[in-house]
């Protein structure tokens, strides 16, 4: 079905050097054939999984813990994944409108997510790697303090045991006792022998003296007898004697009794002799038998000492023998004392072995762990540098991305030293500032419309600008159909386009504020900028229409402006396609301002500038470029900025 047109033509004519010629063409498509998704509609995937892959990157920045960081970042993915998943949704809806290099870019962003989702997974890995050596360094640590624990309870047991083997000393004194009264009892016992030696050598004497009292007795009571017969002898002799001095009378004579009486008086004295010898023999034994007695008196007395001695010595023997077996029990308990307490101090210095074993074995799986933690924890303070810095460069990108079209051209400005693509570019940013031509729009300053725009609908948004590149080459490859060259671009005619693309969405029309261009197109409602540019070019039916009608119209077909001076009626009808397929555009730009005013079907307000004419009054050559390395120079700077974001 044919669009209904409604087309609107301002033209003027401004000669500042060669004459200029600015001709100015709107329109608007207030119905649409068929539901068409918005062009922003189909980046939207692209903005949603850049903001799901910065909110996945800052939750991974903003967690206290391992566990809260994969817990918030795992939420933030599946928030993004549901985002994508819608956007996926719109994605489909508007899968018509979406060019190659757009398949290209969701393509980037999809494996975009896939890298943030494969971070996070290596993050979650790492966190739980983390965790596992953090629970390993706190059983070390535990098994270091139940190390240190069982480490002072050996040393109890060994300081008892030290204790207990202290007794060693009290062993020593009871060894030493009992040793001592090892002395004792064989002390009692040389008392014993010599006290039992002297019993026995008493016992001899004894014997002896009884012998000697015995023959003394034998001899004096022998003596005795010899004694007693003597006497018996003398008494016979003095009977004798008398009884021959009363017979003296009997006998005759004198002599007779002389002899008689001489020889009863020897027998007399013989027996007085023999008494005499008898008493001294008497006393003599009497005397021996008194010796005899006393030695057997000294012997008794000397057996009873040395009884008593013996019995002293028994009795000191049988106490030392006591005490000895009273010190052997008690150096029998002590030794079995020493020995358990030596044996406690052998398994204490075991127990303390093992424990110090233990310890030491603890330490170093404490000091490991440690040292695995550390590591572990230096890798994770490197990743969270690497998240910091990337957090860094992501809010540096971030805030090089909110500057839009002017960050672009700071950037490629950094990288050449070409004067001429200097000089265009230094001439974008003052146009970008408002400070290059007229200042003012309908008495208000540019500055002021440029800045009612956020960062989103402003024509200097970046998926703004790379939204519009499309347009820029269906608009060549229109072109090339009708046999004309392509048309390149430039960095100046650009900021231009964006600067007249947000003056004439806010004011509604054409803004009169022309530096570079020569034509301007207007476009309001279409999704996308190649459908933005089939509208234009549509005018060409009514155009073939009027070569139907008058053959000498195709004569102006390819110069705008002739066309306007020979048919100024006809010109709203078909500008648009004119300005499109002019020949003599060296260049041009297309861009697009977002205004919510809710009377199309999209927001979209698309705008062309050409230009015909590189060299200028001032004598600067305008650096021109293809579309192509256009596109590639600001779609790499977009993907980078999107990477890093």
């Amino acid at each position: 079905m044919k669009k209904q047109i409604i087309a609107g033509i301002t033209a003027t004519m401004t000669v500042a050097g060669n004459a200029v010629t600015l001709v100015h063409a709107e329109e608007t498509t207030p119905t649409v054939d068929t539901p068409v998704q918005d062009y922003v509609d189909t980046r939207l995937e692209d903005i949603v999984q850049q903001d799901a892959f910065k909110k996945a990157t800052q939750a991974d920045q903003e967690q206290q813990t391992a566990t809260q960081k994969v817990t918030d970042s795992t939420s933030a993915l599946d928030k993004a994944k549901k985002d994508v998943l819608e956007a996926k949704d719109k994605q489909t809806q508007a899968s018509s409108a979406l060019t190659a290099e757009d398949q290209k870019a969701v393509t980037n962003i999809k494996q975009k997510e896939q890298d943030a989702q494969d971070a996070l997974n290596d993050y979650t890995k790492q966190s739980a790697a983390l965790e596992v050596l953090k629970a390993e360094a706190k059983s070390a640590e535990d098994a270091a303090i139940q190390a240190e624990s069982n480490k002072k309870s050996a040393q109890d047991a060994l300081d008892k045991a030290q204790k207990a083997a202290a007794s060693n000393e009290e062993f020593a004194k009871a060894q030493a006792g009992a040793k001592a009264k090892e002395t004792a009892v064989t002390n009692a016992q040389t008392a014993y022998d010599q006290a039992n030696d002297a019993v026995k050598k008493a016992s001899t004497t004894l014997d002896e003296a009884t012998k000697s009292q015995k023959t003394a007795t034998d001899d004096y009571n022998k003596a005795k007898d010899a004694y007693t017969q003597a006497e018996d002898k003398l008494i016979r002799a003095n009977k004798a004697l008398k009884d021959a001095q009363d017979k003296a009378a009997q006998y005759a004579s004198k002599d007779a009794l002389q002899d008689a009486v001489s020889k009863a008086q020897t027998d007399v004295d013989k027996a007085n002799a023999d008494q005499k010898t008898a008493e001294n023999n008497l006393a003599a034994k009497k005397d021996a038998q008194t010796k005899a007695n006393k030695a057997l008196d000294d012997a008794n007395a000397a057996l009873t000492d040395a009884q008593t001695a013996l019995t002293t010595a028994q009795n000191q023997e049988k106490e030392a023998k006591t005490a000895l077996e009273n010190a052997k029990k008690e150096q029998t308990v002590a030794q079995t004392a020493l020995d358990n307490a030596n044996k406690d101090k052998t398994a204490a210095e075991a127990q303390l072995n093992q424990a110090q074993k233990t310890y030491d074995d603890a330490l170093k799986a404490n000091a490991d762990a440690s040292e695995a933690n550390k590591q572990a924890q230096d890798l994770i303070d490197e990743q969270q540098k690497i998240v910091d810095d990337l957090k860094v460069k992501a809010d540096n990108a971030q805030a090089q991305y909110e500057k839009g079209f002017k960050g672009f051209l700071e950037d490629i400005k950094g990288k050449t030293t070409d004067q001429s693509m200097l000089d265009t570019i230094n001439r974008a940013l003052e146009m970008l500032a408002g400070t290059v031509g007229s200042t003012t729009v309908n008495g208000k300053e540019i500055t002021e419309y440029l800045a009612q725009y956020d960062s989103t609908h402003t024509a200097q948004n970046l998926e703004n600008a790379l939204a519009s590149i499309a347009g820029m080459e269906h608009t060549n490859e229109l072109r090339v159909k009708e046999g004309l060259s392509t048309l390149n671009t430039n960095y100046a005619i650009i900021a231009e386009s964006m600067v007249k693309s947000d003056v004439a969405a806010a004011i509604g029309t054409h803004p009169d504020y022309d530096v570079y261009s020569n034509a301007e197109n207007l476009e309001k409602g279409s999704p996308t900028s190649p459908k933005a540019v089939d509208h234009l070019y549509s005018e060409k039916e009514i155009f073939d229409q009027l070569v139907e009608k008058d053959s000498e119209v195709e004569n102006y077909r390819y110069d705008a402006y002739a066309f306007f001076k020979k048919y100024p009626k006809d010109f709203s009808n078909v500008g648009h396609y004119l300005n499109i397929v002019n020949k003599k555009s060296k260049y041009f730009a297309m861009s697009l301002s977002i205004v919510e005013d809710y009377k199309y079907t999209t927001n979209n307000k698309w705008e062309q500038a050409f230009g015909y004419s590189t060299q200028l009054s001032n004598g600067m050559e305008l650096y021109n470029i293809s579309i192509a390395d256009y596109k590639q120079q600001l779609q790499s700077y977009v993907n980078d900025l999107e990477f890093t974001i």
